[in-house]
């Protein structure tokens, strides 16, 4: 399973994470989690979360991404 960060502004993928997982068996269901720590948005803007397994999309979300504060 691979989840990408894709930059829709300039449609540039930001980070792969990869996890590998074993099927417990035919028809059953089973919860992956897949932590994304210290992700470092290079800019303000709308970006793409996509769920892809073997490069065929599952699933996909978009983020709004704002600046917070005064930039020194």
């Amino acid at each position: 399973m691979d989840l990408v960060l894709t930059r829709l502004e300039t449609e540039e993928d930001k980070s792969i994470y990869r996890k590998w997982l074993t099927l417990p068996g035919r028809g059953q269901v089973v919860n992956l989690e897949m932590p994304v720590k210290q992700q470092v948005f290079p800019a303000p803007g709308r970006y793409l979360l996509a769920l892809r397994f073997e490069q065929q999309l599952l699933t996909q979300r978009t983020l709004e991404v704002f600046r917070i504060g005064k930039k020194s």
